[in-house]
Parts: structure tokens; sequence; C-alpha cells
């Protein structure tokens, strides 16, 4: 019964509170009407006509609210639920991809980073070589690990894919969600991550793309408070 009520809860709460209060007020008028107004002495011409017109444009109104709420808020709500488990992992995959990138950038830099300061992330990268190995993934040929540069564009085409899964499910998302993932698809980590192929002979460190992972660093920050508040199912 409280697994019931909780649930009929989530469709009110998920409704806008404007909608919730001009419904309540509808009902609330019908009620007043049945009970009360229809009952007193007309007062005025055509006082009578004209609250019945109103108590039935109210009740009008509450039958659309009612109908909304169990056919399309409903639907939306027990899709959302349903969908939640995936979204919770996909952000959680991306949010514990960064840190580890963060934790892999400290022990090879021997830094501690604050990554909410671009001179601090980088003076870490300062101090990275991209041909140096990162000890975040392993090949599977020879066991070895991959150098920086590699592992950094293995973790952006794995970023890209999750995003893509995740703007396929677009219309469950929130607004929110959508904005902090479009800043993650729009910055140019992976590109700046090209242009250092051309010469990657010549680059001792990683400098070249602090500042996109700065920004990189931010929206995983969001994306982790928004999972927090959300999503933290797990």
């Amino acid at each position: 019964m409280r697994i019931s009520q909780s649930r009929f809860l989530k469709y009110f709460s998920s409704v806008h509170p404007l909608i919730n209060i001009a419904s309540a007020c509808s009902l609330f008028f019908s009620l007043c009407y049945e009970f009360w107004l229809n009952r007193l002495p007309e007062t005025f011409s055509w006082g009578a006509e004209l609250t019945h017109i109103l108590s039935q444009v109210s009740i009008a109104i509450f039958s659309s609210y009612i109908f909304y709420l169990i056919v399309v808020k409903k639907k939306e709500v027990d899709d959302w639920e349903n969908i939640k488990p995936t979204v919770a992992l996909w952000v959680l995959r991306i949010t514990s991809k960064h840190r580890r990138q963060l934790e892999g950038l400290e022990e090879s830099s021997g830094l501690n980073i604050d990554q909410h300061r671009l001179d601090s992330i980088m003076q870490a990268f300062k101090l990275v070589s991209p041909r140096e190995q990162c000890k975040l993934r392993i090949s599977s040929k020879d066991g070895s690990y991959f150098n920086w540069y590699t592992s950094l564009i293995y973790d952006q085409d794995e970023l890209e894919e999750i995003i893509d899964k995740l703007f396929n499910i677009a219309p469950f998302l929130d607004s929110e969600l959508i904005a902090i993932l479009n800043s993650l698809a729009g910055l140019e980590v992976k590109l700046l991550l090209k242009l250092l192929d051309n010469n990657l002979k010549q680059e001792d460190n990683l400098t070249c793309i602090a500042g996109a992972f700065f920004g990189y660093s931010k929206s995983c920050e969001k994306l982790n408070d928004y999972r927090l508040k959300h999503l933290d199912i797990f």
C-alpha cells in the first residue's frame, strides 16, 4: 500500500506546481458550487448562470488534469523509472572514468591536482609525456600499458559512445541533463589529441589539451552533482 501511495505521489510531484494549483482551485470551486453556492439566493442578475458556467469550466479543467495525470504523466514517470537504472549506469561510467583519469594524472605527474584550477591541471599535464605509459589501460595483445595519448583517445571514443546512447533516449531526459551532455559533447579534447598526433614524436607534454580537459572536468563535476541528486541508485 505504501509503495502504491509513493508511486501515486510521484505522479503529482512530476507535474508543474502551477498546474497542480490550478487543478486544485478548480476542484475546490466545483465542490463549493455543488455544496454551497448553488443553494444561495441570486444576488445579481445572471449570477446563478455565471457561477454554473464557472463550475462547468472548473469540472472540465479538473477532468482534463486527471486525464493528463493518468494517461500522460503516469506513462512518463513509469517509463523514466524503467530507464533510470540504465541512465544512472551510463552517467556513472562517465564520472568514474573522469575520476580515474585524474587519479592516473596525479600518479604520473606526482602532483595533487585541484580540478577547479586550470593552472593545477596544466602543471600536471606539463609533467606527463604523451608517449609515457598510462596505467589506466592495458593492451589485450601483450598485457602492456597503453601510452597516455592512446589511452585518452580511447577514453574520448567511449565518452562519445555513451553520450550518443544517452541522446538516443533524449525524450526521457530532463533539460538539465541534456545541457550537461551537450557541454561534454562540445568539448575539443579529442580534436586536440588528433592534432597532437601529427607531432607526437616532438611533443614532450600534454599541455595543449589542458584547457579542454579543464572544461571537461567542470562538466563532469556538474554531471556527478546531477547524478548524486537524481540518479544515486548505485
